[in-house]
């Protein structure tokens, strides 16, 4: 491991003229060794290896693997530099946090950073100024306080009793459901291309209050809650996201109450049911947080948007929103939708 005449002008990262699938352009990496102390430096690193090599070999001819000794410039991922961060712009290229000192919202992460580099891996070291970076980007989250007698079942720091519904045996097309992320303390719906669950793995009790907020990034950003229905591996679905669909109940999101308008597909209502009592009320606007507040108990639904009712429904069908029981357990999960994107936070239930 050697290291390099440092501040070598033709050495650098710069953009490329080609474009990437996003259109913007490649980084384009070049390393140059023109310096005699570099070449004087390398040809000792190969004889130092040669030298050890016969050493361990007693003498003994011995295979070379690949037929060469030495690797060119850049075709290993163990080269650093480049981008070296600095406190000074006039010397270095991006400041002690990783962001490029001419851009405000662009930062390196990885070994191009390093001013220097010792003998070990420099990835440990890239690695550990990444996760530095992410810690200064994204601040911890406060951990969240809830009434007394509510159960916190996502607090912004972990996920881990939560789930991705599945799809199989579809095309491409139809295949991913989405996915999830904690951000800054919320839970991000990550769309895929066919409708999806994130569901709470623990059983919910017979009768409860379930309390969360929620934001859409744009107007028309559409996404539920689902609420009293089976396990969504219970009864073979190709996209078990369905089974929340067709054996529970869901509090829809959607300003624009998609296919129709009606207020029966629009933020608030049991989603298509024509038999509750419905007083719409307008959600805040795109890029503001609202409350949630689902009210389940006996067969009656009733949901609260803001501190406002916006509905009250009872359930007739026997084969739908049946009460957990310890022998067929029910649920509670938040819908992704193709095209939209959702976060929620602070969720949290009452056994009643």
């Amino acid at each position: 491991i050697g290291e390099m005449v440092p501040t070598n002008p033709l050495s650098s990262v710069n953009l490329h003229g080609e474009l990437d699938e996003y259109g913007a352009q490649r980084a384009v990496v070049s390393i140059t060794a023109d310096d005699p102390r570099d070449s004087d430096l390398w040809d000792a690193m190969d004889q130092n290896a040669l030298d050890i090599a016969n050493v361990l070999a007693g003498g003994q001819p011995f295979e070379i693997v690949g037929g060469q000794r030495r690797d060119g410039l850049g075709t290993t991922h163990h080269e650093s530099g480049g981008l070296q961060m600095g406190d000074n712009a006039a010397t270095s290229v991006t400041n002690p946090n990783g962001r490029f000192w001419h851009v405000d919202n662009a930062y390196v992460a990885g070994p191009a950073l390093f001013p220097t580099i010792g003998s070990p891996n420099p990835m440990l070291t890239g690695i550990a100024l990444t996760r530095r970076l992410a810690d200064h980007l994204i601040p911890k989250p406060v951990t969240t306080t809830v009434e007394p007698g509510f159960e916190l079942i996502f607090d912004g720091l972990s996920a881990n009793r939560w789930r991705m519904s599945k799809i199989q045996n579809q095309p491409p097309h139809i295949s991913n459901p989405g996915n999830a992320t904690i951000f800054g303390g919320t839970l991000e719906m990550i769309p895929g291309n066919d409708l999806g669950l994130f569901w709470y793995t623990e059983p919910m009790p017979a009768d409860f209050i379930l309390k969360l907020e929620w934001l859409r990034f744009r107007h028309e950003d559409n996404s539920g809650v689902f609420v009293r229905f089976p396990h969504p591996d219970s009864k073979g679905y190709n996209n078990t996201a369905w089974v929340a669909v067709h054996f529970g109940f869901e509090v829809q999101i959607d300003e624009l109450g998609a296919p129709d308008g009606l207020g029966i597909h629009r933020t608030g209502a049991i989603y298509n049911e024509s038999s509750q009592t419905l007083t719409l009320q307008p959600a805040n606007p795109a890029g503001q947080w609202n409350d949630f507040e689902i009210r389940v108990q006996g067969q009656t639904y009733t949901v609260f948007l803001n501190g406002v009712q916006v509905t009250t429904f009872t359930n007739t069908d026997p084969n739908r929103g049946l009460p957990s029981t310890p022998a067929a357990p029910s649920y509670i999960g938040l819908q992704t939708y193709p095209g939209s994107r959702m976060a929620f936070r602070n969720i949290r239930y009452q056994a009643l």
